[in-house]
């Protein structure tokens, strides 16, 4: 019975989180947005910040804050992704629909999973 009741909870739960996420405005920016070096261009609706990671590595990303919201990044090993905005909990997180390549970011921190390891990480604003 107690396995009945946890499961119905859960469902509850993810059933309400997608609620809320379905209906939140759509012009929140990512929360990027807070970072000093960020720039904004309002005829594009583009957030620009430059992430300088662990191992050297360098990641430029464009938030177009626009329908859909989307992330460009350029990563320093000659890489370049677009990615759509993704459900999260806390932050801003960008997927591709396998989820096979996923952008994290919250304030002036970012990290980057592939196929469900973490490839880059120790990002920071410059």
């Amino acid at each position: 019975m107690n396995i009945k009741i946890a499961l119905i909870l859960f469902v509850v739960i993810v059933v309400g989180a997608g609620y809320w996420y379905v209906n939140q405005p759509k012009t929140n920016p990512p929360a990027v947005q807070e970072i000093n070096n960020s720039t904004t261009t309002p005829s594009e609706n583009i957030i620009s910040a430059v992430f300088n990671c662990d191992k050297g590595i360098v990641i430029k990303a464009d938030f177009h804050n626009d329908d859909p919201q989307k992330v460009v990044l350029q990563i320093s090993d000659g890489r370049k992704i677009e990615l759509p905005r993704a459900m999260s909990g806390s932050g801003a997180r960008y997927a591709d629909a396998q989820e096979n390549f996923v952008f994290w970011n919250k304030g002036d921190t970012a990290f980057i999973e592939e196929n469900g390891t973490t490839t880059i990480s120790g990002c920071l604003t410059k």
